[in-house]
């Protein structure tokens, strides 16, 4: 699509919106002007959000398909706050409330960059030929109606973001170089962890530390988990000090930060003492360290308690909680090295 069609696109959504809002105006008083507007601002977000959720919702079932046929394993698909659990061919249902978009993991005993772009690829042919399949349904109707006539927008932008997203992995797969080098690097380690390899026992990666791309940032967050299991302790500072360059003077964490801010606390409390530091970082992160419920979470809420001398009786009663869950696999993808610190917290808290 070039320049000229995009802005005949948006020139025709200007046009549709103006002869609606003028229709409205003309025949309506101001109280019905009002309401009928933002009724069909409600519907239209309504639509927007029912269009991500349906195209999800598929995406999922696609991945799903072409994983089987390339040798993937389904380990669960959750949707609505329902999850779906494959363990070794056990199949339970659990309620995961944190799931509401569709959602499926798979897992490979062996991963590449190059099965990651073929299996990308191939949902993204699957996506596309079923939104060209809707488009063609959809004009096929010929539904005229003020609140469903940008449906087929709606539906093309959807598919428009999903074609960004592969065109930026697109341009990680052919790039040369140390970009390529870090694309394959983190896949290939985050399927070693996955596959229950510690930490510990991965190479460290050739990393630009002052890189703000977020896949090489994973791989500095998997460096530092190599360090901390291998109890290079001295190599730390440097790693700490760039994961509180990227969280810098934000009032709150962002969500794609917040490992990086636990793991601040955490050093600050257990590994290289400063009360100021670890109090500041806790303060950012709000009710969401002390509720979460996750290993890695428990692990660096249980060490901050210890850090900072609160109670015996609190500091233990968050160790009793560390444990796996099983309905999270992510949960259990390091697992070994977030026991073995945890044990370490005990010892820590039976000799203070």
């Amino acid at each position: 699509m070039n320049e000229i069609d995009k802005l005949v696109i948006f020139h025709r959504l200007l046009y549709d919106i103006s002869v609606t809002f003028t229709y409205i105006v003309l025949t309506k008083s101001i109280t019905e002007v009002g309401m009928e507007i933002l009724a069909i601002l409600m519907v239209q977000i309504c639509f927007i959000m029912l269009g991500c959720i349906i195209y999800l919702f598929i995406l999922a079932l696609v991945s799903m398909l072409t994983g089987v046929c390339m040798g993937y394993r389904i380990t669960s698909f959750s949707f609505a706050g329902i999850m779906i659990i494959n363990n070794n061919k056990k199949i339970s249902v659990t309620m995961a409330p944190w799931r509401l978009i569709a959602q499926a993991e798979l897992f490979r005993k062996e991963m590449s960059g190059r099965l990651k772009f073929i299996k990308e690829t191939l949902d993204f042919i699957l996506m596309t030929v079923f939104t060209g399949t809707a488009l063609t349904i959809w004009y096929r109707l010929l539904v005229e109606n003020i609140y469903l006539q940008y449906i087929d927008k709606i539906l093309i932008v959807i598919w428009f973001i999903h074609l960004f997203s592969m065109l930026g992995m697109i341009k990680k797969a052919f790039s040369k170089g140390h970009d390529h080098y870090i694309w394959e690097q983190e896949i290939k380690i985050s399927n070693q962890l996955k596959n229950g390899v510690r930490p510990g026992q991965i190479a460290l990666t050739d990393v630009d530390m002052n890189s703000k791309d977020f896949i090489e940032r994973r791989c500095i967050l998997y460096n530092y988990y190599t360090l901390l299991d291998s109890k290079k302790y001295d190599e730390l500072p440097l790693y700490i000090e760039r994961f509180e360059h990227y969280i810098g003077t934000q009032f709150n964490i962002a969500s794609q930060n917040v490992p990086y801010a636990y793991e601040i606390v955490y050093y600050y409390s257990i590994i290289n003492y400063n009360l100021e530091r670890a109090e500041h970082y806790v303060a950012l992160l709000g009710e969401l360290l002390k509720n979460d419920m996750d290993l890695n979470g428990r692990r660096v809420y249980a060490g901050y308690l210890l850090g900072t001398n609160k109670p015996k009786e609190s500091v233990m009663r968050v160790l009793e909680q560390c444990k796996a869950d099983e309905h999270r696999f992510n949960s259990q993808v390091i697992s070994g090295m977030e026991y073995e610190l945890i044990s370490q917290l005990k010892e820590k808290l039976y000799n203070r």
